[in-house]
């Protein structure tokens, strides 16, 4: 592999973690939120399911194997899958569990296109 098809692909592999990154945190907020017993919309929690639903995580392992070149590099690539591919794993049950649809699980979380959640009502989880 050349010098500049390494860099390409670094430079696409970074790209692509930044917008994996950028499409977990609607759910891991949410979660976040959930823990200290806010309640959330099912609109946000299904804005949060799409978002996490196409996070390029193909395309990051795809890419990310392509420019491995050492050992080292491996090393990355699989505590990446441990980690990376954990967190994904966890969120999809979060948003997937039944505990978010308890009764009066109605406050006013709204996620916006950039995936920030722009108002929250704390209740008590019952």
């Amino acid at each position: 592999m050349s010098n500049l098809t390494w860099l390409a692909s670094t430079l696409r592999f970074t790209l692509l973690l930044d917008q994996v990154s950028e499409d977990l945190e609607p759910a891991y907020r949410l979660r976040e939120l959930f823990e200290q017993g806010t309640a959330i919309r099912p609109e946000a929690i299904a804005v949060a399911r799409k978002r996490l639903e196409s996070a390029p995580l193909d395309a990051l392992f795809s890419t990310y194997m392509g420019r491995v070149r050492s050992r080292g590099e491996l090393g990355v690539m699989s505590s990446m899958n441990q980690k990376l591919w954990l967190q994904y794993v966890e969120l999809k049950e979060f948003l997937d569990s039944s505990a978010l649809s308890y009764p009066g699980n109605s406050a006013s979380e709204i996620i916006n296109n950039s995936g920030q959640i722009q108002e929250h009502t704390l209740l008590p989880v019952p």
